[in-house]
């Protein structure tokens, strides 16, 4: 990528020189000796080398990112299932209390007391007020 913005600049300050020679009436290249190519092909080849290295670094730096972003990725993938496996068992018992707390509601539709209710589901009868009086609110 840097060396293709440093090749565009090269043509672009070319393009300009030979554009402001013409301007003036003379031969673009007219006073470039040989010396001074050389020297600006020696810059440019500078600097396409030292875009190479830092394009060489940033390779590496990104590569190691990219490792440690794969790592933290499995860690978490890690402790996912760590914390579906203990989860589970509170689920189970979530789906079943809410099972009996629908039971409560049908029960007490079909016109049940407290204490019937309590009885059926085999939960105190203060938690069965309780998901009543819920319902009212």
């Amino acid at each position: 990528m840097q060396i293709a913005i440093d090749v565009i600049l090269l043509f672009i300050v070319c393009f300009y020189l030979i554009r402001d020679r013409r301007i003036g009436g003379e031969h673009p290249f007219k006073g470039v000796n040989e010396k001074k190519l050389e020297l600006l092909s020696d810059s440019f080849n500078e600097m396409i080398q030292e875009s190479k290295r830092i394009l060489g670094e940033l390779s590496e730096r990104m590569e190691s990112k990219k490792e440690e972003i794969d790592r933290s990725i499995q860690e978490a993938d890690r402790l996912l299932i760590r914390l579906e496996k203990t989860t589970s068992p509170c689920l189970i018992n979530d789906n079943m209390d809410n099972d009996k707390y629908q039971k409560i509601l049908e029960l007490a539709d079909e016109g049940l007391r407290t204490d019937e209710i309590s009885g059926v589901v085999r939960l105190p009868k203060g938690e069965v007020e309780l998901v009543l009086g819920l319902r009212k609110e």
